[in-house]
C-alpha cells in the first residue's frame, strides 16, 4: 500500500470518527467545552486603602464574559462613613467611594462594598485610618501671660 492510500484511508478513519461522535453525542477531543454565553462579573480590585487623608478612590465593574452584566452595588450598613456615587446598572461603570471621617474615632475602620450581579457576587474591603478627632479644643481657665 503506498503513502496516498494510506493518507486517504486515515482521513476516512477520521471523517467517519467524527461523524459517529456527532450522532451519539460524545465529546470530540479537540473541542471546545467551555462555550457560554453568560455574564461574568470582574472587578479590577478587592480592596481600597484610604490611608489617613486620601477622600476618594474608584473600582471598575466590567463583563468578563458575554451578554448582559446586571450589577447592584451596597455598602455595609455599619459604615455610614462609606459612600458609593452609583448603587446599580448594567455592563461596564467606574464607581466612586467616597469616605467622611468625621467622627470617626481613632484607629483603623473597615467596611465591605458587595456587588452582586447576574454574573456572580465580589466584595471589595475598604480600610481607612483615623489619626485623631478633628473638632473644637475648649481650654477651660485662662491663658499664661
Amino acid at each position: 500500500m503506498n503513502n496516498f492510500c494510506k493518507i486517504r484511508l486515515l482521513f476516512s478513519c477520521l471523517v467517519i470518527f467524527i461523524i459517529l461522535c456527532f450522532l451519539i453525542g460524545c465529546e470530540l477531543p479537540f473541542s471546545s467545552t467551555e462555550v457560554t454565553n453568560e455574564p461574568k462579573l470582574s472587578l479590577d480590585t478587592t480592596a481600597l486603602y484610604f490611608g489617613e487623608s486620601l477622600t476618594e478612590k474608584t473600582f471598575s465593574i466590567t463583563n468578563a464574559g458575554a451578554g448582559k452584566l446586571d450589577w447592584s452595588v451596597t455598602v455595609s450598613e455599619d459604615a455610614p462613613w462609606c459612600s458609593i456615587s452609583q448603587d446599580a446598572g448594567d455592563g461596564y461603570a467606574r464607581i466612586t467611594v467616597t469616605v467622611n471621617r468625621e467622627g470617626l474615632s481613632p484607629g483603623e475602620h473597615t467596611a465591605i462594598i458587595t456587588v452582586n450581579s447576574s454574573g456572580g457576587s465580589m466584595g471589595i474591603e475598604i480600610h481607612v485610618v483615623v489619626t485623631s478627632t478633628t473638632g473644637n479644643i475648649i481650654i477651660d481657665g485662662s491663658l499664661p501671660e
